[in-house]
């Protein structure tokens, strides 16, 4: 219940920014109502996620997306990617999600870091959990474009 915490708690903050000096909020920022989650799983949600993040962008939007399941990122990062070949990631996390798959899915949300990984730099920070196989393919990959705070 992460997302709608933060809106509500957003109701409670002042409207100037005093970094931006301005108020931020007549930028044009707009909410879209919640996407209920996809009962088939990872990849069919993702494909709902990728076509949502599609419109955004279409109207020169910068997409910010709150969720609690977080295999959805890999879906957002995919279509900016295509808009903004430069991306990198920044994963603020506990958890490293670099397996190769997780209860049959490379979708999974224990597998969304391995896959942005594949595709671009991918800085972790947080990291205080893994599995024998994620520190087994850190070891592995240590030159390439993964930086963790674990494994320099």
């Amino acid at each position: 219940m992460g997302p709608a915490a933060i809106l509500e708690a957003s109701g409670n903050m002042e409207l100037y920014d005093e970094e931006l000096c301005k108020e931020t909020y007549l930028s044009g920022i707009h909410t879209l109502p919640f996407l209920e989650a996809d009962a088939r799983g990872p990849k069919e949600m993702m494909a709902t996620v990728r076509q949502k993040i599609s419109e955004i962008i279409s109207f020169h939007k910068i997409p910010v997306t709150l969720g609690g399941e977080h295999s959805i990122s890999l879906a957002v990062f995919r279509r900016c990617r295509k808009k903004y070949p430069g991306l990198s990631v920044l994963q603020l996390d506990a958890h490293a999600d670099m397996r190769d798959s997780y209860q049959g899915s490379p979708f999974s949300h224990a597998s969304v870091a391995r896959r942005i990984s594949e595709c671009c730099p991918l800085v972790q920070a947080g990291i205080r959990s893994m599995s024998a196989e994620e520190a087994a393919f850190f070891t592995e990959k240590r030159s390439q474009n993964i930086f963790c705070g674990l494994y320099p």
